[in-house]
């Protein structure tokens, strides 16, 4: 049980610096009594980060806040179900984790709004933060229950050595990205060796490519758009077979189903023994997060340099838009800055400002995990406030500066706006390809605010697996097989859905 404490009480948290919120050492208004210390108890996902810099963050924060102590759990399994299944000895004052379907139990969640209004460095909360997150993550009760602790950034990382060593070409679209799978498979390279999970980071992404990122967003809260531009909410479309998703799938089934295009059985690999054989050179390309290195830096590999490529821009798209694949490509090319050939340049002078801008959007866009890194303060903590105030903490100038040297892409920017302050020659080739890409690309989230995906039980927007479904090997099925399974499954469970979800009627 949770050891015998004295509550903060919450006294103007809203103005009050958290960096000069120190006990005055004083006897509280009793007597001679001594001040009683607040013991936050924090079960912590590790798995991606380790706890190095958060046990340095932790130390920071005791000896600017000493009338407060932490008890760290860290674990590599972490999840809602310890929140709202709890034990009566279950005593964690503060999740730090990767709880995406936290919304379903909001009861058991303490808001986190005052933390916004908390000041670190002369700076509110709030404004730290991404302003568009910040909407994207309030509950239908407008009110903000988790808040992040990390931007994980989604992409395809390659092995840069051989990339280098053989003249390969990041691809600039889905159509390259096939192509040089099939350069890589006759130089009897293996293209992919994958945790299959990872793959969604790209076909999300493909998703709000073709369809715009406010329509893609859309659908994590179960709303299809129309043609026309109206608005279906709880819409059995947004999971059935679509045009974008069919384009998507297709993709998948060019890059995973020929012979020798993945390592044998990746499939069945957990995320940490696929990116050993990565890091071992067993394939050169693999879908994962900005975090690889740091999770993986105990492994051993024969593979020095690895880099996160701008995701490729869905060949679809060149379609929807009107123009080819080279003209797709010298678009690609044109907003990356590239120089461009003659005839590269000649194509982007024929083309619309429309054409080039819905080019740039799609290129310019990284899929990121900052919504599922999740700060969550359970309603029956003994330590609310004082978890309140080192998740403020975290999000100080000093906490950042020893968040950046764990590799992680920040959480918030620094007072003066600043997304990071150390030395870019010192980071690794790794580092420096996810940190170019947070300077450019608008992120992509996956926040599941709707009813449908949080209370409906709905994990993704189709329910088979298309990764196994596509990839080489005993049953593997064609795209157009996969929706035949698809569309049967939400046409037979979608009254089911609903009814969970408590939309029915």
């Amino acid at each position: 049980m949770k050891k015998s404490m004295v509550k903060i009480l919450a006294l103007g948290l809203a103005s009050v610096s958290v960096a000069s919120m120190v006990a005055c050492g004083g006897n509280g208004g009793k007597g001679g009594d001594a001040y009683a210390e607040d013991v936050i108890e924090i079960s912590y996902w590790s798995s991606g980060y380790g706890t190095p810099y958060l046990s340095k963050v932790i130390k920071a924060f005791e000896a600017d806040n000493p009338d407060i102590k932490i008890s760290l759990s860290a674990s590599s399994a972490v999840t809602t179900g310890d929140i709202y299944n709890r034990e009566d000895d279950n005593t964690t004052d503060l999740y730090i984790s990767t709880m995406e379907d936290y919304l379903a139990y909001t009861d058991y969640l303490e808001p986190l709004d005052s933390v916004l209004e908390m000041e670190v460095d002369g700076v509110k909360v709030k404004d730290k933060l991404d302003s568009e997150y910040l909407n994207a993550v309030k509950a239908s009760d407008n009110k903000t229950y988790t808040l992040t602790w990390a931007e994980g950034l989604g992409g395809m990382v390659y092995n840069a050595d051989v990339f280098t060593a053989k003249g390969y070409k990041e691809p600039k679209t889905t159509t390259e990205l096939t192509k040089l799978a099939l350069t890589m498979n006759s130089d009897k390279y293996t293209p992919f060796v994958h945790y299959k999970e990872y793959w969604n980071y790209m076909c999300w992404l493909w998703m709000a490519q073709l369809d715009g990122a406010s329509v893609y967003q859309d659908y994590w809260k179960g709303t299809w758009t129309n043609a026309d531009g109206s608005k279906e909410e709880n819409s059995i479309k947004v999971f059935k077979e679509t045009e974008t998703k069919r384009a998507v799938f297709n993709v998948l089934y060019d890059l995973l189903s020929p012979k020798g295009y993945t390592y044998t059985g990746t499939n069945t690999l957990s995320h940490t023994v696929a990116q050993t054989y990565f890091l071992n050179g067993y394939g050169l390309m693999m879908p994962n997060g900005s975090w690889v290195e740091t999770e993986m830096q105990s492994a051993e590999s024969t593979v020095k340099n690895i880099k996160m490529m701008k995701t490729p821009v869905i060949s679809a798209l060149g379609t929807k838009l009107g123009i080819s694949e080279n003209q797709l490509v010298a678009a690609v090319a044109y907003v990356d800055g590239d120089t461009l050939t003659s005839a590269q340049q000649s194509a982007v002078n024929a083309m619309s400002p429309e054409t080039i801008e819905a080019v740039r959007k799609a290129r310019n866009m990284v899929y990121s995990e900052k919504m599922g890194h999740t700060f969550l303060i359970p309603e029956y903590a003994s330590a609310k406030e004082a978890a309140k105030r080192f998740i403020a903490y975290y999000y100080s100038d000093k906490a950042l500066a020893i968040e950046e040297t764990s590799g992680m892409m920040l959480p918030a920017t620094y007072s003066d706006g600043a997304k990071r302050k150390g030395a870019y020659e010192n980071e690794s080739t790794f580092v420096k390809s996810t940190i170019d890409l947070g300077e450019v690309c608008t992120r992509i989230y996956r926040c599941k605010t709707g009813k449908l995906l949080y209370d409906g039980g709905i994990k993704n927007f189709w329910y088979y697996d298309p990764i196994t479904s596509f990839t080489f090997g005993n049953g593997q099925i064609a795209v157009s097989d996969y929706f035949k399974k698809e569309n049967s499954y939400w046409d037979g469970e979608w009254n089911n859905i609903l009814t969970n979800a408590d939309l029915l009627g």
